[in-house]
């Protein structure tokens, strides 16, 4: 086979493998993630950060151990408006059975609230100097 043609055969197994990766799937969250980020934003602001993001990992490994019962503990936690809706959006997709939108969405949120610390800033400084 000539050299070409088995660069050619390469480049094509290349393409087809990434072809088959998976893609986000916006269906695999229980609201848009423009909303996640918005609500999230809301809830930090007026809260805080820190107590938001571990009630998001307590969720997170909640979901992940099969116990969806904690979502509707949670959601009783706190009376903000943009808290109850994040919250009530995941209940409904563990109630049709969509738990891994439930934790995704749990994720999504986490990871934006997360951005929108200071921790977050820092860590980013550090990792930029690391690379200078």
């Amino acid at each position: 086979m000539s050299k070409s043609k088995a660069s050619s055969k390469k480049q094509g197994r290349e393409l087809a493998s990434v072809n088959i990766l998976p893609r986000f799937n916006p269906a695999h969250l229980a609201l848009p993630e423009e909303e996640i980020r918005r609500l999230a934003l809301i809830i930090t602001t007026r809260d805080s950060v820190e107590p938001f993001v571990r009630r998001m990992v307590v969720l997170l490994d909640s979901l992940r151990a099969g116990e969806t019962g904690e979502v509707a503990r949670i959601s009783r936690q706190s009376k903000d408006e943009a808290f109850v809706v994040l919250m009530s959006a995941m209940r409904r997709a563990v109630g049709e059975g969509r738990v891994f939108a439930a934790r995704n969405t749990a994720f999504m949120a986490a990871s934006y609230a997360y951005q929108n610390s200071l921790d977050y800033v820092c860590e980013l400084l550090a990792y930029l100097n690391r690379l200078r």
